[in-house]
């Protein structure tokens, strides 16, 4: 899940992020690994033009995106855990019914290290890292 707002500001097409998303699922693919979808908002609230500049129920912090991957997938929210590195896939995630962890890698810790304190909802856990947050998860669901 992701919210891809340079769509919307006209940073890049449709067709560029459609390459990149290819990419990723060839990679992971390459090293025995898949994904069973990705989410993506394009939209932003208040840049671009129609369709991307709309308010909409699936840019993070709402959970829209999540809801939907749970209907499509027959996820059961209450026993996932949404991973991101921004204090607004925390919302997203305990609005949906989810655990979260916070990733320090990518914005996570510039997140984590300034804006803490104005967090509106706290991670259930902190992660160094993707494969932190992996283990956190793996042990949680054994305990």
């Amino acid at each position: 899940m992701t919210n891809q707002a340079g769509i919307a500001r006209g940073y890049f097409s449709e067709d560029v992020l459609a390459a990149v998303n290819a990419t990723l699922v060839s990679r992971l693919k390459d090293e025995g690994a898949y994904l069973d979808g990705i989410y993506v908002c394009t939209h932003h609230p208040t840049a671009g033009e129609s369709p991307y500049r709309m308010v909409c129920d699936c840019r993070k912090p709402r959970p829209g995106l999540l809801l939907r991957a749970a209907s499509e997938l027959g996820l059961d929210l209450s026993r996932s855990t949404l991973v991101g590195d921004r204090a607004s896939d925390l919302v997203a995630g305990r609005a949906a019914g989810a655990r979260s962890v916070l990733v320090l890698t990518g914005y996570g810790l510039g997140e984590w290290e300034y804006q803490r304190d104005s967090f509106p909802v706290p991670p259930d856990h902190v992660a160094e890292d993707l494969l932190d947050a992996v283990e956190w998860v793996l042990g949680g669901r054994r305990s």
